[in-house]
């Protein structure tokens, strides 16, 4: 039975990791938004509220060519555990995007949150409106829902 378990939790772990590769290949490019004053950048993979080895919010974010913007917050806890809070989806211009974000699993219940959140970015960071009020979890590492890009993915 422990070979069993330790097996699974191999692969859960290698899983991740996988994905984690596969998102931060992507975005070693970033995906040019147009803008009313010409080209801004908006950089797809991951970013994060806080340090390595500490838990906190991470953004995992696809940027396409058309300024069509999807992806999903997740909580990373202490041992390495991590939970979707939210899925979004939406659009960008001139550094703002609205989106509109699905409630799937802990710390949030189904339904509890707004429905349309705000995302502004400059240079390799993003802000995620006013996530004191949806993100339910303790997250002492995020100041003003600011969440920087990792090329190290979620660490």
């Amino acid at each position: 039975m422990d070979k069993k378990i330790t097996a699974l939790c191999i692969a859960l772990v290698l899983s991740v990791v996988a994905t984690t590769i596969s998102i931060v290949a992507l975005a070693q490019q970033p995906t040019n938004i147009l803008t009313s004053n010409g080209f801004k950048s908006l950089r797809s993979g991951i970013y994060t509220d806080g340090a390595s080895g500490t838990p906190h919010y991470f953004v995992s974010l696809m940027v396409s060519p058309d300024g069509s913007i999807t992806g999903n917050v997740d909580y990373l806890y202490q041992d390495g555990k991590t939970d979707v809070a939210l899925t979004f989806i939406g659009a960008g211009q001139d550094n703002i995007a609205n989106l509109q974000a699905t409630y799937s699993n802990a710390p949030n219940q189904p339904g509890q949150g707004p429905s349309a959140i705000t995302m502004t970015w400059s240079s390799n960071k993003i802000q995620m409106g006013d996530c004191d009020f949806y993100l339910q979890q303790d997250h002492p590492n995020n100041s003003g829902c600011y969440f920087n890009y990792s090329p190290r993915g979620i660490r």
